[in-house]
């Protein structure tokens, strides 16, 4: 199987769904770059399913279950909660603020449904934007929400990387996730 690694200049990489291979899908030869793909998407749900324990099912059916492409990035909140007191142990202080969190909105390809996602306990967060390998937006835009990804960072840590149409990539590394999924009202206009 040939592997194809898309790194920025932070370093991560996306393991699976890659710059190249979408890239590939633009071109003459896409029936390659499609085999890749089928190739690496059978392997990603395979340790995908390995991860399953790792957090609580209902959480993890998001992963397995509800797909974000073409989506929209609403926003982006991380969450320092600063130590209102530190405690001193022998002649070391005990920094007590809570890990970082992060939170990020997308509403789905139809803005008919907004996910939620928040992860704690964030030891890495990047956003490569605007990315050095751009792919179809240069102007400037993030774009639409393409393809994402669920790896073990290591034994602790998972990883949630997503690469959007304009090249930039999202990544953060997490022990804790949680999601919710709220239907969007239409606006009515008035008769």
């Amino acid at each position: 199987m040939r592997w194809i690694r898309t790194f920025s200049r932070e370093g991560h990489l996306m393991r699976y769904f890659t710059k190249e291979i979408w890239l590939g899908w633009q071109g003459e030869d896409w029936r390659e770059w499609n085999e890749l793909y089928e190739a690496n998407l059978k392997t990603y749900r395979k340790q995908l399913a390995s991860l399953s324990t790792r957090m609580p099912p209902k959480y993890f059916k998001f992963f397995m279950q509800e797909s974000l492409h073409d989506g929209k990035l609403v926003s982006i909140n991380i969450v320092n909660k600063p130590a209102f007191r530190s405690v001193v142990l022998g002649r070391r202080w005990i920094d007590q603020s809570e890990p970082i969190a992060i939170e990020i909105q997308v509403a789905n390809s139809v803005s008919t449904l907004l996910f939620t996602l928040k992860y704690q306990d964030v030891r890495t967060a990047r956003f490569d934007f605007p990315s050095d390998r751009p792919l179809f937006h240069p102007d400037g835009r993030i774009g639409t929400w393409g393809y994402d990804e669920l790896t073990a960072a290591d034994d602790l840590y998972l990883r949630h990387e997503a690469m959007f149409d304009s090249g930039a990539i999202l990544l953060i590394e997490f022990r804790r996730f949680s999601c919710k999924r709220t239907r969007i009202a239409r606006y009515a206009h008035p008769a």
